[in-house]
């Protein structure tokens, strides 16, 4: 376990800065009542010290007792804003509903007791220039159930559909930690290898994530 948190800090202070893509999240997301939260989270994304991408989102998560233990609804909207390469920004509405399913597994001689979830995400994408489009995010996460040495190491992967494309266009890959709580904050660090998938031609990027949950 120490060994994923050593790499993660090593990778963050030996990248270079000028080639160095790293994304910043804040996350707040209080009960309402009966299991209820409001969701909201505010994710700045830098290529060195150049600010890319960002965007705003707020909604509501929500369990879902009809299916049964570990099910979880939620319906957000999303402003994103991306740099065009003249410098102005585009903005895209981005509504959109999820389902999540979350299970453990029992330990298992020295594998540990791991939580696993499982999300399925439907966005539309609703942009200025009128292109607009829906597609589909699945996403499976693997977590440690308990703390080793104070963090929990995770690791996870998501895949994108296009609608108008009929395919699948972009993967995320996630290998992290969250670490220990500072007082009502709850950090997190991962490294992101994110391939773009389109006309059969991958093109891999790594991103640093940063992730501060309240």
């Amino acid at each position: 376990m120490k060994k994923i948190f050593i790499f993660l800090i090593l990778l963050s202070v030996t990248t270079p800065a000028y080639a160095l893509r790293h994304w910043n999240k804040l996350v707040y997301s209080p009960e309402i009542k009966n299991g209820v939260k409001l969701y909201t989270e505010i994710e700045y994304r830098y290529n060195g010290n150049d600010v890319f991408y960002r965007h705003y989102d707020g909604g509501f998560r929500f369990p879902i007792k009809y299916f049964g233990e570990g099910w979880e609804g939620g319906v957000q909207f999303r402003a994103v804003y991306t740099k065009s390469t003249d410098g102005s920004w585009d903005f895209e509405k981005r509504p959109h509903a999820q389902l999540q399913k979350t299970i453990y597994s029992p330990q298992y001689e020295f594998i540990p007791e791991l939580k696993w979830q499982f999300r399925t995400r439907h966005e539309y994408r609703v942009r200025e220039n009128g292109n607009d489009t829906a597609r589909n995010r699945l996403r499976i996460m693997l977590k440690t159930k308990d703390a080793y040495y104070n963090i929990k190491p995770f690791i996870g992967n998501e895949t994108f559909y296009d609608f108008d494309a009929d395919d699948w266009t972009s993967n995320r890959f996630i290998l992290g930690v969250d670490l220990p709580e500072f007082k009502i904050a709850k950090p997190s660090i991962a490294y992101q290898l994110e391939t773009d998938m389109k006309d059969n031609d991958f093109d891999h990027t790594s991103n640093l994530l940063f992730t501060l949950s309240f």
